[in-house]
């Protein structure tokens, strides 16, 4: 059900092979960014905590209730593809170039305000 990533590790390699395997991330984390961070809602398939919480991770887990669980698992299906670089689930390249389109957009848009 869950998938373990801890900052020191090269988590966001295989973040993406965790996702397509259905697995919920749980990312312990300190202030990284994560990807896509402005344009997706982690907390609706993932779980993050700070390393300094890691030792009440079994009990924040365990308390999560099915619908929770649920809900999470179906939005972690609709996000899973957009990580993936692999062309038969393919989503990471055109999300990462509609991504940089936005904002060269907003770039655009915050230079004009000064012309």
């Amino acid at each position: 059900t869950f998938c373990v990533f801890f900052e020191e590790d090269n988590w966001w390699l295989l973040l993406p092979e965790a996702m397509m395997q259905n697995c919920i991330p749980v990312l312990l984390l300190g202030d990284t960014e994560l990807p896509y961070e402005e344009v997706y809602q982690w907390s609706h398939f993932s779980v993050r905590m700070r390393k300094s919480e890691w030792a009440s991770l079994m009990d924040v887990l365990s308390h999560m209730n099915s619908m929770t669980l649920l809900t999470m698992r179906s939005d972690l299906e609709q996000y899973a593809s957009r990580f993936s670089f692999d062309k038969r689930h393919g989503g990471a390249f055109d999300e990462a170039i509609q991504l940089l389109g936005r904002r060269q957009t907003e770039t655009t848009q915050s230079r004009l305000k000064y012309i």
